[in-house]
């Protein structure tokens, strides 16, 4: 194969058949995307790679450094909007203050936010076997010094350079550490400065897409035969329609922003959502684990989605400058959102009546465009 044909999905669907590949990174960018679930989701599919098995989990110190910070701040943030919850319950719906300590005390225990987060992200690296890459005895500084001085990648050509130092040490941490193992690794990232390093080299093949990457290291006949498999389920078996009933209990778990333009101050909250119709993406269908028993797969869905919004508008008072309701509104916006949805079976791949085991839906983002809203 050509340098020039690398860093394309033909390359590394052609050295994933071959079994060139013996090890898989994921870059900060994708942990975040996927909001630290390590519990469940993609992530967890990564446990298939544990210690034994013929694919290593790496993450270089940086990775390991930066998920830590953020599963830090996410846990703080989550903490504070989780008491402000409470509080807010026990006026509205008169939550016992011993209630709200019990909540509390149930997800934290005696810790801290951020003891939390790190106490999940190392069982997370327990459970899949990741290896940390340090780059003591891998990197060398005068390799590091010569990108640098040229602006090759991940250093830009403009700009500020020195942020890259730390992309730089971590990238070629892992083509050391292929190089000194003579394989090659797949780099789930969505950081161009990674990818255009991986572009460059002979070692690190580049994809953005994680279930796409897990998928690479499935056995092929078992994906064909899945697929016809699914396609069956789908359309006969009753428990197909369970998929829609997690997806509609899924949605209260969207992040969502609104748009809204108005004469007025306002603050605003999605109070109702209602799954009107879901659709099953053609060519978007991933194997990500498949054994005798148990296999899961990854599916694109396009939903049509209805959701109810609540604006409650206010106006600056001219006499003590604070802001004074003037009236309310509820609008109703209908939008196409596309996602992707894990099912897990229970039976032999290819068998004729799988049973449905689990359905998650992966955390994604819906940006609302309420257009002009008024007083009702």
């Amino acid at each position: 194969m050509r340098k020039e044909d690398f860093g394309t999905r033909e390359a590394a669907e052609w050295l994933a058949s071959i079994g060139l590949f013996s090890a898989l990174c994921v870059d900060t960018s994708v942990y975040d995307g996927l909001k630290g679930t390590f519990e469940r989701g993609l992530l967890k599919q990564l446990e298939q790679f544990s210690d034994g098995a013929p694919i290593r989990l790496l993450m270089p110190d940086l990775v390991h450094d930066e998920v830590t910070r953020h599963s830090e701040e996410r846990a703080v943030t989550s903490a504070r909007a989780l008491r402000k919850a409470l509080k807010e319950a026990e006026f509205g719906l008169g939550l016992a203050r011993d209630m709200q300590e019990r909540i509390q005390a149930e997800l934290l225990g005696e810790k801290k936010p951020e003891e939390v987060a790190r106490s999940r992200l190392a069982e997370f690296l327990k459970r899949t076997g990741t290896v940390t890459l340090s780059p003591e005895g891998l990197v060398s500084v005068s390799e590091l010094q010569r990108r640098y001085i040229v602006a090759q990648p991940p250093f830009a050509k403009s700009g500020e350079k020195k942020a890259e130092f730390p992309d730089a040490i971590a990238l070629l941490s892992l083509e050391a550490w292929a190089t000194e193992n003579n394989t090659h690794i797949v780099v789930v990232s969505h950081d161009n400065d990674w990818k255009q390093f991986c572009a460059g080299s002979l070692r690190l093949h580049a994809v953005d897409d994680l279930a796409y990457a897990i998928g690479l290291f499935q056995h092929p006949a078992a994906a064909i035969r899945f697929a016809v498999t699914l396609q069956n389920w789908l359309d006969t078996d009753p428990d197909a329609k369970r998929v829609e009933s997690y997806i509609s209990d899924a949605l209260w778990g969207l992040s969502i922003t609104v748009d809204a333009a108005s004469e007025y101050s306002f603050d605003e909250e999605v109070v109702d959502m209602e799954l009107i119709d879901l659709e099953l993406m053609d060519g978007h269908t991933t194997v990500t684990s498949a054994n005798e028993n148990e296999w899961t797969i990854e599916i694109q869905v396009k939903a049509q989605i209805r959701f109810e919004v609540y604006f409650s508008f206010s106006v600056r008072d001219g006499t003590d400058r604070d802001f004074v309701r003037v009236g309310q509104n509820t609008v109703d916006v209908i939008d196409n959102v596309d996602f992707n949805v894990l099912l897990t079976f229970l039976a032999p791949v290819g068998s004729a009546a799988p049973e449905l085991e689990d359905v998650d839906v992966a955390a994604f983002n819906v940006r609302l465009d309420c257009g002009y809203v008024g007083l009702e």
